[in-house]
């Protein structure tokens, strides 16, 4: 798993774009996530280079690794805004702060929290 915000959020958004559009390419993720195509450029081959995304021919797609990944990254955060919105925080504020949140604690916190709090 990653231990960054940046890239956590970057796996996020590969998983999304590749399960609602299909194929697609670095230009397509600066676009989604409004970053210049430099700067995803260096972050999308820090990811090849972890092995979580792959390249080919341009497009690209999350390996296995990455995919699971991008899945328990997706849960923590539907966890924490699903759990803020129990205790009552407005939804806008729970999206924007389950982000800041899931890059705080880690997958096993997460796991332990979820746990407790579905007994």
């Amino acid at each position: 798993m990653l231990h960054n915000e940046s890239g956590e959020n970057y796996l996020k958004a590969i998983f999304i774009l590749q399960n609602t559009r299909g194929e697609f390419r670095r230009s397509d993720l600066a676009d989604y996530m409004g970053y210049s195509r430099p700067s995803i450029s260096s972050a999308v081959n820090k990811l090849i280079e972890k092995g979580l995304v792959k390249s080919k021919d341009g497009v690209l797609h999350l390996t296995e690794t990455g995919t699971q990944a991008s899945i328990c990254l997706l849960d923590k955060y539907d966890f924490l805004v699903r759990l803020l919105e129990s205790c009552g925080v407005d939804l806008d504020t729970a999206r924007k702060e389950a982000c800041e949140i899931e890059h705080s604690i880690s997958y096993d916190t997460y796991v332990k929290m979820k746990s407790k709090l579905e007994q």
